[in-house]
């Protein structure tokens, strides 16, 4: 016999027209004792007490036959005479489900009710409730709360949309009062009840009130008195002003009496305590997960368990997870939702039902046999709260269903129209559980998925649909204008600030205009207007794919204007740029656009075309001509620019100086701008030169901070010019920020774990926000990284992506990934590669001018010679050590040439006095950055040679 502790004395168990007795060994079927095998007897109660969950065949054998060794086939005889007994199988019930390679599931709804100890067969309780129709998911903690809240409250209302599972849960907290009330617990469906006046007769009929007289509350007070009783009212909302008067009469006569009631909306009676009913939980899918750990999440073992019912063949494994995740989250933990698409893998393999799901309509439209009307369907379940709304209720509602997503009270008030007053109406919607309000600090508003797909075509029965849209489209443009407005007025990205809530409202705007029904000069309108916000949300391929559409749109019957073509033009050459390289057809753009913009005489363009092509050229690697245009930018910024203008030309021509070594310069012309921006506040000036400055100037600033030897107020600037980008919320600048600056100077400094943190978050950012060729420079910094913790397949990697980079014409900082390169190919010993590689480093720094990194360069030369077998090889690395020395001296790179000594010290022979004094007198021109690997290691050297 299976000893069973954890069940309690007087526990029991009710599935299907069966109550399981366990510490009576007892199964009862409508009352009477089933004959059933000890054994058998055993497998049921220990699937039992599992429902829902898998038990292994092993755990099985375990407990049923605890003491004996025995094989497979016991059990499977125990469970075929079990699944007889139960008559698994036939007339649609199942109980005991094989899941293959896995063991076995109770997949029947299962009820844990009390068992009286002197109960016997023949005298199964009676029962004064329905009976759950399922068995009870996800609401564990909701059960005993609403139980708690009825101790101490007299009226509690479960308050949710339809479909969230009201009727259920109110059904299990009753169950937990029939002992209290000693069965006096009774269920009132309002459900059925058009007519106010017949409130109160339902109540009297539920608990058995003969009345007598017209004034039926009367009576039932006069009969309740003194009497203790629980009554759930299922259904409130369609008669909601008679039952709150009832219950107000009710509870003032009657102190015995408690009220459970459901409801779309509350019941506002004095002493209510409103309880809202939460959507089940859904997985984030943040993180992968497998199919034991997504069953903790109520919405998934709905479905799982559903699922499982109604069709033999379908199985959870590992793999399901995504899939199943995915429906969950889309049926937003609704049950009655997720109910409903379970019944249908039957039918469909997950990934198919997935597909189906993506016509909301359809979902509205699945049936649920056998269940209340309102409950059959989402669709019946909406008509039902649709048809109780009031006029304006109702046209307020259908049009809010232009909205994707969440929406602001304002824009509702906005987009609705004129003849609904959005502001008065909107609370009705939300008290009723149709339209939900985001706890916030700035409060927004959303319906449902489902709920939105039946207002639609609420919308579209009434002919409002293509207005209503209009409208939604037309206020998304003027949003939009008022946010670049803004943007201008305060010399930054503030207008945008709050946009991003709104991108899906313009996707959708711009979705519809380019529709049959839609408007092409209102979707060019909304293509220009959206620009900004792309820029600013760094959505580079979203905004070059609408750019490119507009400007190959041919529905409009007419050659685009100048004013249109500009804008177009000059973003369209923003987003090559990032997306495909600096490539011919980038450039080409760039001068059409300066062109169009002198024609014009357009200053705001012109000017930001001047910076558009030295960014451009620095990103080609092509470092004096930038240079040239960035002079004449200057020029016409000081013309008829502002400051703001000025500043970013002296930032830019910082970071030109300091990539052509002249790091004197750039040093102080970048800390002149940081000092002179101050004066303009806290603006930014993203949505004209694409990047938040600050952030940028700091990280230039870090850069040569770190060359000239001052390697902690370097680390310190770089984690100033990642605040900055993350402060603005600029995607684009913390990529930049953290892919140019700190991962390069975390590996610089020898802090591998702060590279490594820092390139996880760009990896975070990879998918939504970062574009193909910022995908390959991701791969770039990756590889590099990898080598520098002895990784060897981040070799390959880096060659890769570095391939790529370059047929994009991508060469910003070639110098610095093609060494990085180099001692990745001498590590996994490929030197003649590595001295290749090299030597194509430092050829391109000559060829550019990119000579920040050229001592480097051929420091490394030195030290792969010296390390090759070639004894001829070894002047050659002197000589590069020397030329490095001179190179890093005169650019004042203190950095290098202390790299460049201690290799000088290494090639020399034990005895080389003048190269450890020369390196121990570098050594002493620090001050600071003791602790970073280079000056450690030049410690040790000094030491070890007895310096």
């Amino acid at each position: 016999m299976v000893n069973h502790p954890a069940i309690q004395d007087d526990a029991s168990f009710a599935f299907g027209s069966f109550r399981l007795v366990p510490n009576q060994r007892i199964l009862l079927e409508d009352g009477e004792k089933v004959a059933l095998g000890s054994r058998a007897l055993d497998v049921l109660i220990v699937l039992v007490e599992h429902a829902g969950q898998v038990v292994t065949k092993r755990e099985l054998t375990s407990r049923v036959w605890p003491s004996t060794v025995v094989g497979e086939g016991s059990l499977k005889v125990a469970v075929a005479e079990l699944r007889k007994v139960l008559r698994d199988d036939r007339d649609a019930r199942r109980f005991v489900v094989n899941v293959p390679g896995r063991g076995y599931m109770f997949v029947a709804p299962v009820m844990h009710e009390p068992h009286e100890a002197g109960m016997t067969a023949a005298m199964p309780p009676a029962a004064t409730l329905p009976c759950l129709p399922t068995r009870l998911i996800g609401r564990d903690a909701v059960v005993p709360a609403l139980v708690a809240s009825l101790q101490s409250h007299r009226l509690v209302s479960i308050v949710g949309p339809g479909g969230i599972g009201k009727t259920l849960v109110s059904l299990a907290v009753a169950e937990r009062f029939d002992d209290s009330f000693e069965g006096d617990v009774h269920f009132v469906d309002l459900g059925a009840i058009s007519d106010p006046g017949f409130v109160a007769a339902a109540v009297a009929r539920a608990l058995g009130v003969a009345v007598h007289s017209e004034d039926v509350a009367a009576e039932l007070a006069t009969a309740l008195r003194g009497r203790n009783a629980m009554v759930v009212m299922d259904c409130c909302e369609r008669v909601l002003d008679a039952t709150s008067a009832l219950l107000e009469r009710l509870l003032a006569a009657l102190p015995g009496i408690r009220f459970l009631a459901t409801s779309r909306e509350p019941l506002r009676v004095v002493g209510e305590l409103v309880h809202r009913l939460e959507p089940l939980t859904c997985p984030d899918g943040k993180r992968p997960l497998s199919a034991s750990e997504a069953m903790s999440y109520s919405a998934v073992r709905l479905f799982v368990e559903r699922a499982l019912a109604s069709s033999q063949r379908f199985r959870f494994d590992d793999a399901d997870v995504p899939l199943v995740v995915a429906v969950c989250t889309r049926l937003e933990g609704i049950p009655l939702s997720i109910e409903l698409a379970a019944t249908r893998v039957d039918a469909y393999p997950l990934r198919d039902l997935l597909a189906l799901l993506e016509d909301r309509l359809r979902l509205l439209r699945l049936e649920r046999r056998g269940a209340l009307p309102r409950h059959a369907s989402l669709w019946d379940t909406l008509d039902w709260s649709y048809g109780l709304l009031s006029r304006d209720e109702q046209t307020l509602f259908r049009r809010l269903s232009v909205f994707p997503g969440g929406f602001a009270l304002a824009s509702a008030a906005g987009v609705v129209g004129d003849d609904v007053d959005a502001v008065g109406v909107m609370g009705g919607l939300i008290a009723k559980s149709l339209v939900l309000a985001d706890d916030a600090a700035s409060v927004r508003y959303r319906l449902l998925d489902t709920t939105r797909a039946y207002a639609g075509q609420q919308l579209d029965v009434a002919g409002e649909g293509r207005q209503a849209r209009r409208r939604h489209a037309q206020f998304q443009l003027q949003a939009l204008v008022q946010a670049e407005q803004q943007s201008h007025e305060q010399h930054g990205a503030a207008g945008f600030a709050g946009q991003g809530e709104s991108l899906d409202d313009v996707r959708c705007a711009i979705d519809w205009a380019v529709s049959d029904e839609g408007d092409p000069e209102l979707c060019l309108a909304l293509r220009i207007a959206a620009i900004p916000l792309w820029l600013h949300l760094s959505l580079l391929t979203e905004c070059r794919d609408n750019l490119q559409r507009a400007l190959d749109d041919d529905r409009l019957g007419r050659s685009l204007a100048p004013k249109e073509a500009l804008p177009l033009k000059a973003a369209l050459a923003v987003v090559l740029l990032h997306t495909r390289g600096p490539r011919g057809d980038a450039e080409s753009l760039w001068n059409e656009a300066l062109q169009l913009a002198d024609q014009a005489g357009d200053t705001v363009y012109r000017l930001r075309m001047l910076w558009g092509l030295p960014l451009h050229l620095n990103f080609a690697g092509d470092y004096r001509r930038a240079l040239d245009y960035l002079r004449r930018f200057r020029t016409v910024a000081r013309t008829h620019g502002d400051r703001a203008d000025q500043l970013s030309c002296d930032r830019l021509i910082g970071t030109t100086l300091y990539y052509l070594g002249r790091l004197h310069s750039a040093r102080r012309r970048t800390e002149r701008m940081l000092r002179d921006y101050e004066s303009l506040a806290r603006q930014s000036h993203i949505d004209r030169y694409q990047y938040e400055p600050r952030s940028m100037a700091r990280a230039t600033l870090a850069n040569v901070l770190w060359l000239q030897g001052c390697p902690d107020q370097a680390v310190r600037m770089a984690e100033s010019a990642v605040d900055d980008a993350r402060h603005a919320d600029h995607p684009l600048s913390v990529f930049t920020a953290l892919g140019q600056v700190a991962i390069p100077l975390s590996l610089h400094t020898g802090d591998r774990l702060a590279a490594e943190r820092h390139l996880s978050e760009i990896l975070d950012m990879v998918p939504e926000n970062v574009s193909l060729i910022g995908s390959q420079l991701v791969s770039c910094v990756q590889g590099i990284v990898m080598v520098s913790r002895g990784d060897s397949s981040g070799v390959a990697r880096l060659e890769q992506a570095l391939g790529n980079v370059r047929a994009a014409g991508h060469l910003l900082r070639r110098s610095w990934y093609l060494c990085e390169l180099a001692k990745g190919q001498a590590m996994v010993g490929r030197p003649t590669d590595a001295l290749a590689t090299i030597e194509d480093a430092i050829q391109w720094c000559d060829l550019s001018g990119e000579r920040w990194y050229l001592a480097e360069a051929l420091r490394i030369k030195a030290d792969l010679l010296a390390k090759s077998d070639d004894a001829a090889a070894l002047p050659q690395a002197s000589a590069c050590i020397e030329a490095s020395l001179r190179i890093s001296q005169q650019q004042g790179a203190l950095a290098w040439e202390l790299r460049s000594a201690m290799t000088r010290a290494r090639l020399t022979s034990e005895d080389g006095a003048q190269a450890l004094t020369d390196l121990s007198a570098t050594y002493l021109r620090f001050n600071e950055g003791f602790q970073t690997a280079d000056l450690r290691e030049a410690a040790h050297l000094l030491s070890a040679r007895g310096a």
